[in-house]
């Protein structure tokens, strides 16, 4: 079974970018277009990486930080945070996270860190 990707990005480019480089790998990708899509795939899936963006509308990337550290089943969830917002990274630099990337970020950048993250390198 391939592994699980959630992908939570607003923008949709740069959403369907991500998935695509996501897919090519062979890995198993979920899109959430905001924070209420992404805790309701959290609440009923356990992906192995979710590719976060922190500047989201409804629950923002610090809330879902939050809710996979505090939820036992997504111990192992790794979290890679891609954000244009440099205040939004600080804010969240208490949390336990694979990788932080500032948008933009080229594709094969994106693929390492989610290798790493998966012990794939």
């Amino acid at each position: 079974m391939p592994p699980i990707v959630l992908i939570v990005e607003d923008d949709p480019g740069t959403l369907h970018l991500f998935e695509l480089v996501v897919k090519r790998e062979g890995y198993s990708a979920h899109c959430a277009i905001n924070g209420d899509e992404a805790i309701a795939f959290l609440q009923q899936n356990v992906p192995d990486v979710v590719l976060l963006d922190l500047g989201l509308p409804g629950p923002g990337g610090a809330e879902i930080l939050q809710f996979i550290q505090q939820t036992p089943a997504l111990a192992r969830t790794k979290t890679i945070v891609i954000s244009a917002y440099t205040d939004l990274i600080r804010e969240i630099s208490h949390y336990d996270v694979a990788a932080v990337h500032i948008k933009p970020i080229k594709a094969t950048r994106l693929l390492q860190s989610i290798k790493a993250a998966l012990g794939d390198e």
